[in-house]
């Protein structure tokens, strides 16, 4: 019998648990966008009513702001002439219209996610970022790390994203070596230096190995651009 036909029969006989309800206020903006991935919505178990919800909620937001973006930027066929006042105008009115999107977006996952969902969604995030997870604040201070390791998983970090930029930036063809195989080395060297109290924290933190494809699809390598690349822990301080 394949293994996903398996997991669903012990699913469905195994009785629901009881959950809380999500706060909004829990759920970040890489959050959601890892909520995107079909991958993902499937590895929490949502329901083909929730997903499709989903899809509906971003499907929407897409179109509002390439609609907004075009209305605020207009058909510009001549050099325009500065206008600080506007230019700072312009800014103003970009800034309302994300923050107003990111509290629907926060109020539009939580309605489709119950809090042992969310958790498992933290730990799919932390898997994601791979060794820049250890620059969360939240992870940082789980794992009590002292100032010396934080300083050395930051060079670590560092000397990840030279290879990364060079492997991936560039515009030219990957070798074959995903994001993720790539990060390898370099999670061994931070696992090296933590004791191993915080080893055994980082594993539960992480959570179980994600059922995900990841190993170099363009799909794989989009959500990461997405949910890694522009995150600030990206850019080791």
């Amino acid at each position: 019998m394949h293994a996903f036909t398996v997991l669903a029969a012990f699913a469905l006989a195994a009785p629901l648990p009881k959950d809380e309800p999500l706060n909004p206020e829990v759920v970040s903006p890489r959050q959601a966008d890892l909520l995107r991935d079909s991958r993902v919505q499937r590895e929490l178990g949502l329901s083909a009513e929730h997903r499709v919800a989903l899809l509906d909620f971003f499907e929407e937001w897409d179109e509002q702001r390439s609609d907004y973006l075009s209305g605020l930027n207009g058909p510009n066929p001549a050099p325009p002439v500065p206008n600080p006042a506007l230019e700072e105008l312009k800014k103003k009115q970009a800034v309302e219209f994300l923050t107003k999107h990111k509290a629907k977006q926060r109020e539009a996952v939580a309605a489709h996610l119950t809090a042992t969902q969310h958790g498992r969604l933290k730990q799919i995030e932390r898997r994601y970022l791979s060794l820049f997870a250890y620059q969360l604040p939240g992870v940082a201070a789980e794992l009590k790390l002292t100032a010396e390791q934080i300083a050395a998983i930051r060079k670590v970090a560092t000397e990840y994203r030279a290879k990364y930029d060079e492997e991936y930036a560039q515009g030219r063809r990957p070798s074959g070596v995903s994001p993720f195989g790539l990060a390898q080395p370099s999670l061994k060297t931070i696992d090296g230096l933590l004791t191993e109290a915080q080893r055994t924290k980082m594993t539960a933190l992480f959570g179980p190995e994600p059922k995900l494809a990841t190993t170099g699809t363009l799909k794989a390598r989009q959500t990461l651009v997405r949910a890694v690349r522009e995150s600030p822990e990206f850019f080791p301080r």
